[in-house]
């Protein structure tokens, strides 16, 4: 019969064919394959085999049954008896986990007992789920002027160690760094003026790992970045915690008792895996292809009333619950992913994630058990630096060697202890007045001054110099308790600002710029001098110990002279350092790195601004001057004892200074002939 249907069977004696009795076919209800045949024998139902194909009530053709007794030895070969297994508990996870940990000592920075476990906190009228892994990726745009913003999420996974998509570190910034817990800007201040133990912390970041393979042109492939924090997470603040990772084949390949995206540190909701046709069909319905081999992990919400889809969720958490150890812990499966249509309407597409059991390897690869490596010592305050001569001689003499450089007799306070600093204004139309840029330029004579290109700038209109310190002071303001007066600070306009042609705001590289002043300087106060050039060979080297540098008092508008003390920081190590930030900041390899003074109050460092001097002392003429060897271009967002402030190296750009500086600015009576009185003992 099956053969007149073009199917041949071959049932030897594992096979049984059966049809019903005609008197059943009207009442006969179809099952589907595997509906039992069975043979009732002394009161007693005995199972004869399975339905094959599920036709029982077609009359064409007969049953097709599983002889089940042509298979009894084999069954009766694989049950076993119903005994209590004394190695159950050596296969258990947990114990599979511990013996996983004991071979792989990289596994020994994952503690499977805390990890992945939600925080529950009850409210006024409602009980609040924390995800106490989710963090957030803060970034400066300009260390000096901008507020911090978030650029997207962090994944904590150890604590040292946290995730997070590779394309957040495509977006330029001048400094990044990681907050874990609760935290908002106005419970911050409230914190900061109140004082309290906060629920947050805010980690440096010590490295950043981005995935080899990743590419900003697909952002769906490999977009997965590895963060290693510079002081481990306080875990026992009670909102900082990590999330599991699926170590094990048995953690990836368990089902999840639930699915979740985590986008904020107390917001989640319920989702579901799509399966890759699902997705691609998702993504074509709004626009968007990709081929069905690159597609990431892809989610949706769970019902379809989860109300408005999660937005601008760069970095969030896929996360699964598991059982483990009597409890339910979270593990990370995704990290989400920002895709968006080209229609103008907002996309229904579904959740895009990195798939991170994927770079499970590579994680670990790049984990380091000890973290106490913080590179090569400072360099040693003997060492020498060798600088060759300057090759324009004749304009030496465009610069007063009688003034320049003299070491104020002032108190260390004083703001006359720098009296080469000027202060960059611009005109502010909105409150009427010049304010200051934070941006600062160092005095070489009385018509020039340099300082950062990268807050100078090309534009001079409206532009100005404030000579004599920080707070403008009029003529005449005295105080009348003691009688003593102030003297007068002096604001010029710039006439010109010459960038260096090789300048790279990219990559922080010969940043310096020449300042041309509308007028000269008044150099008859003590307050107002400039700083000398090492342009003569007797001061071009020096030793490290002669090095000091300038910052900000921290309650008054005066000024610090540090020496270094071991501050200076090698090239080739300051330039490791500032590679692991992923930054693009190159000025380590050239410049001069020095490590921020941290302030008497042992609360931060003193601030610097871009422009203040790095300079040594050494004699001239029997008597000590200070010499302008460094200008503040880089800086930590930060008081960080490891990543150092970069100055550029004023002794590379000796030269080119010397060929733009203009002789017919100087008068005659204030050029200097270095033959005739430069005399050395």
């Amino acid at each position: 019969m099956y053969l007149d249907e073009g199917l041949r069977l071959n049932l030897d004696e594992k096979r049984i064919c059966g049809q019903f009795a005609a008197e059943t076919t009207g009442d006969c209800a179809a099952l589907k394959s595997g509906a039992a045949l069975q043979e009732l024998r002394e009161q007693r139902f005995v199972l004869r085999g399975f339905d094959l194909f599920g036709r029982d009530c077609e009359s064409t053709v007969p049953t097709v049954y599983i002889n089940l007794f042509a298979y009894l030895d084999w069954i009766l070969y694989n049950m076993r008896f119903n005994e209590v297994d004394l190695d159950a508990k050596d296969s258990s996870l947990e114990a599979k986990w511990a013996i996983r940990q004991k071979e792989h000592e990289k596994l020994l920075l994952f503690d499977m007992s805390t990890c992945g476990i939600i925080k529950m906190a009850q409210r006024v009228s409602s009980v609040v789920t924390y995800n106490p892994w989710i963090g957030s990726l803060e970034g400066l745009e300009n260390v000096s002027t901008s507020p911090p913003r978030v650029l997207g999420k962090v994944i904590l996974i150890s604590e040292r160690y946290a995730l997070a998509p590779a394309q957040l570190f495509s977006i330029p910034q001048e400094w990044r760094s990681v907050i874990l817990g609760y935290h908002d800007r106005v419970f911050e201040l409230s914190c900061e003026i109140k004082g309290c133990d906060p629920p947050y912390q805010k980690a440096d970041i010590k490295k950043v790992y981005i995935h080899p393979d990743f590419n900003e042109q697909s952002l769906h492939q490999n977009n997965i970045a590895l963060i290693e924090l510079m002081e481990p997470a306080n875990t026992t603040k009670p909102l900082i915690s990590p999330i599991c990772l699926p170590l094990m084949q048995e953690f990836r390949n368990s089902t999840p008792l639930e699915l979740k995206l985590a986008t904020e540190l107390s917001e989640s909701r319920k989702v579901k895996r799509l399966s890759p046709a699902n997705c691609q069909a998702q993504l074509i319905h709004e626009g968007a292809f990709l081929p069905v081999q690159e597609l990431p992990v892809c989610a949706d919400d769970l019902e379809s009333d989860a109300g408005m889809r999660f937005s601008g969720h760069t970095g969030s958490a896929l996360q699964g619950s598991i059982d483990f150890n009597d409890r339910k812990h979270y593990f990370l499966y995704g990290l989400s992913l920002l895709m968006r249509s080209s229609r103008p309407k907002t996309p229904d597409l579904p959740y895009l994630l990195t798939d991170v059991s994927q770079h499970l390897d590579w994680i670990l690869e790049n984990m380091k058990v000890n973290n106490t490596d913080n590179g090569p010592s400072p360099t040693k305050e003997f060492a020498l630096m060798h600088r060759l001569p300057v090759r324009n001689i004749a304009k030496r003499r465009l610069f007063n060697f009688n003034t320049c450089g003299i070491l104020s007799n002032s108190s260390q306070e004083s703001y006359e202890q720098e009296p080469w600093i000027g202060f960059v204004e611009r005109w502010d139309d909105l409150a009427k007045s010049n304010k200051y840029i934070y941006c600062v330029v160092t005095l070489i004579s009385e018509w020039y001054a340099v300082g950062p290109a990268s807050c100078l700038g090309y534009d001079t209109k409206e532009v100005f110099v404030q000579f004599g310190g920080y707070r403008k002071v009029t003529q005449g303001e005295c105080n009348q308790s003691d009688g003593t007066c102030k003297r007068a600070t002096q604001t010029i306009p710039i006439a010109k600002i010459i960038v260096h042609p090789a300048y790279n705001s990219a990559q922080h590289t010969d940043d310096i710029a020449l300042v041309q002043l509308g007028s000269s300087a008044d150099l008859s106060q003590p307050h107002i001098q400039p700083i000398c050039l090492p342009i003569v060979d007797d001061v071009r080297s020096y030793n490290v110990s002669s090095l000091s540098s300038t910052s900000f008092l921290s309650f008054s508008a005066g000024y610090n002279t540090f020496g270094l003390d071991g501050r200076f920081i090698a090239s080739t190590e300051c330039q490791r350092r500032w590679d692991g930030l992923q930054l693009n900041v190159q000025a380590g390899r050239t410049g001069l790195c020095v490590l921020q003074q941290p302030n008497a109050e042992g609360d931060g460092c003193y601030y610097i601004h871009p422009g203040f001097p790095l300079h040594t002392t050494q004699e001239l003429r029997g008597e000590d001057r200070r010499f302008l060897r460094g200008i503040m271009t880089v800086k930590p967002g930060s008081c960080s004892a490891y990543y150092p402030a970069i100055y550029t190296n004023v002794d590379d750009y000796l030269d080119w200074i010397l060929e733009n500086v203009e002789g017919r600015l100087v008068s005659q009576q204030n050029a200097y002939d270095l033959t005739e009185q430069l005399v050395f003992a």
